[in-house]
């Protein structure tokens, strides 16, 4: 026993091999508070004789944490969009490219990007202010490392 605590559980475990390209791939999904699994992820490749390539993906909006270790091009988004409200049902997640956030944002909206450039956008969305009170939609840089 390791003694670490994930401060929550998994939810969901896979696990795929490729014998003809020499590759295994064992994803699964955790549920925790406030930070990733990264000590988790360690021993496991521990036990596992160091043979892992470890990718995850760390996202806490209520700390404004958006945060990915990708060693192989798992989790290649460049931001995680924030959304709640009618206008915005079933917006939030993970974006391959600010403009793909931007442009649901406009569609969704009907406003123009009217000429800014990409961050000029992204600080115009996430400043914008909602009739309905209970209506948010924020760009999150996902930072790598």
């Amino acid at each position: 026993k390791k003694g670490i605590s994930v401060r929550g559980h998994i939810y969901w475990a896979e696990y795929e091999e490729n014998v003809e390209d020499d590759y295994a791939l064992l994803s699964f999904d955790t549920e925790s508070a406030w930070s990733s699994c990264d000590l988790f992820f360690e021993e496991v490749n521990k036990a596992l004789g160091d043979e892992l390539s470890i990718s995850w993906r760390e996202v806490e909006p209520g700390c404004d944490i958006f945060y990915t270790h990708d060693e192989n091009d798992f989790f290649p988004e460049e931001c995680y969009v924030t959304a709640y409200g009618e206008l915005f049902e079933d917006c939030e997640g993970a974006y391959s490219t600010f403009g793909d956030a931007i442009k649901l944002w406009c569609e969704k909206t009907g406003v123009s990007q009217d000429g800014r450039s990409e961050q000029k956008m992204i600080d115009f969305i996430n400043e914008y202010e909602y009739e309905a009170e209970d209506t948010n939609f924020c760009i999150n840089p996902i930072t790598f490392g």
